[in-house]
């Protein structure tokens, strides 16, 4: 049975400007208002989000937002960047790439988990704002979301 709590994602340990076009961390909870969510969901602080995502450290970014699960049978997560260039956006759909591939590679461990990451996980983008979305149940409402914001 998913956790419909919601996760606390008001002060997230990220550096965001005093104003944002699009605010990724209301955009997570509108969807949390909207969509049940995996067990354990929890904004992650830089280091954390760093550690899952090899290389965002080395991006310029205007915000960033990583909500996982602490379960090991992980099913769902997300993350929001918004690049400060655009130079950057391929960068860190490489980078959100290679977190799919090594969850579905065995760091998802479970066969579930694992298929979710296969089959239900997305990266999309636009302009300088780039989400992965992976979610066994809404994921493609999530992207219709995502996109609707632009």
């Amino acid at each position: 049975t998913p956790d419909v709590s919601t996760p606390d994602v008001s002060t997230p340990d990220v550096s965001t400007p005093e104003e944002i076009g699009t605010d990724m961390t209301a955009f997570y909870n509108s969807l949390v208002e909207t969509y049940p969510m995996a067990m354990g969901m929890a904004v992650m602080d830089a280091e954390m989000a760093n550690g899952m995502y090899v290389g965002m450290g080395d991006i310029d970014t205007v915000q960033s937002v990583v909500v996982a699960s602490m379960m090991s049978m992980s099913n769902g997560e997300f993350a929001f960047v918004e690049v400060a260039n655009e130079v950057d956006v391929d960068a860190v759909k490489a980078i959100f790439q290679a977190r799919i591939d090594a969850q579905v590679g065995g760091g998802a461990w479970y066969p579930e988990p694992t298929r979710i990451w296969d089959e239900c996980s997305r990266i999309v983008s636009n302009g300088n704002f780039i989400m992965l979305a992976v979610d066994g149940e809404n994921v493609d409402a999530i992207v219709d979301a995502f996109n609707e914001l632009f």
